[in-house]
C-alpha cells in the first residue's frame, strides 16, 4: 500500500489583501499565489514517486478554515504531511527553514530531510533551518500543534520580503525555483520512507487542453474523448460510463 502525504497550502485566494503577501513598486505579490504553484508541482512529484496526497484544500480556491484543515488531515490519518509557506520579515531576513513538533522525533527527521536538500542545492538556511515548535513562543503554529495522528513539517521557502528571496518566489527566477524547492520537499519524502527518488526531468509537460469544436449541425464536441455539449451540458460519450457533468468554463 502507498504511503499517504497531506499536503497543505498555505492560504487562499481571498486572503491577499491586506495580509499574506508583499508590495514592491507598487504591485501586490500574494503569497498563496507561489504556495498555490508550488503545491502543484509537490502534487504531481509526489504521485510521480508513487505517493497518494490528501489535500484539505484545492488548488485555486479560498482559504479553508484552518481547523478545518487540520481536522480534515487528522481524520486520513496520513503517514506525513507537509504545509508550503513563503516567509516574511525584515529585509535583512533571508533563506529557508522548517518548522516540526518540538516532541516529534520523526517531524525532526522529516524537516532535517528538507533542509539538508536545500543546502545541497546551495539555497541559504534562515539559523540552522531548523525550528522546533513549542507551545507559548511564536513557533507555536496551529498547524504543526493540532497534526495529532501524523509527523508534519510546516516550509517556509524563503522572505517574501527580501529582495534577493523575492527574485526567487515572484520574480524571473520563479519557474526554476519551484522546481528546485518541489526536488527538495518531496526528496525529503522519499528519504524519509526509503524510496529512490525520480525527477519529472523525463516526464513531459501535460497535454494541452483540447479545444471544444463544432460540427455541421452546430454541436460543440471533443474528438479525442467523444464529449459533446447539448443544450449547454457537458456529455462523455464514448469513453468510461456515460454521465453529465457542467461544461468547462460554466457554459
Amino acid at each position: 500500500m502507498s504511503k499517504a502525504i497531506a499536503l497543505d497550502i498555505g492560504h487562499g485566494n481571498n486572503i491577499f489583501p491586506p495580509g499574506k503577501g508583499v508590495y514592491k513598486d507598487g504591485k501586490g505579490y500574494a503569497e498563496f499565489d507561489f504556495n498555490n504553484k508550488l503545491g502543484k508541482r509537490v502534487k504531481r512529484l509526489l504521485e510521480h514517486n508513487g505517493f497518494k496526497v490528501i489535500m484539505a484544500q484545492p488548488f485555486d480556491s479560498k482559504d479553508v478554515y484552518l481547523v478545518n484543515r487540520t481536522n480534515y488531515h487528522d481524520s486520513k490519518r496520513p503517514d506525513l504531511g507537509i504545509s508550503l509557506h513563503a516567509n516574511a520579515g525584515t529585509a535583512s531576513a533571508n533563506g529557508r527553514c522548517a518548522f516540526y513538533l518540538y516532541t516529534s522525533r520523526q517531524g525532526k527527521q522529516f524537516a532535517t530531510n528538507i533542509i539538508n536538500n536545500m543546502k545541497k542545492k546551495g539555497y541559504s538556511i534562515h539559523g540552522n533551518g531548523l525550528h522546533a515548535a513549542q507551545y507559548n513562543s511564536w513557533t507555536n503554529l496551529h498547524i504543526i500543534r493540532e497534526a495529532t495522528t501524523f509527523p508534519k513539517v510546516l516550509v517556509e521557502h524563503g522572505f517574501m520580503t527580501n529582495n534577493l528571496d523575492f527574485r526567487l518566489i515572484f520574480g524571473n527566477k520563479q519557474d526554476r525555483y519551484i522546481k528546485d524547492m518541489a526536488d527538495c520537499d518531496v526528496k525529503a519524502v522519499c528519504d524519509y520512507f526509503g524510496v529512490q527518488f525520480k525527477t519529472l526531468s523525463n516526464v513531459g509537460a501535460p497535454a494541452p487542453e483540447e479545444e471544444w469544436q463544432t460540427n455541421q449541425y452546430g454541436t460543440q464536441y471533443l474528438k479525442t474523448s467523444g464529449t459533446f455539449k447539448v443544450g449547454g451540458t457537458r456529455i462523455m460519450s464514448r469513453i468510461g460510463s456515460p454521465f453529465l457533468s457542467a461544461p468547462k468554463g460554466g457554459l
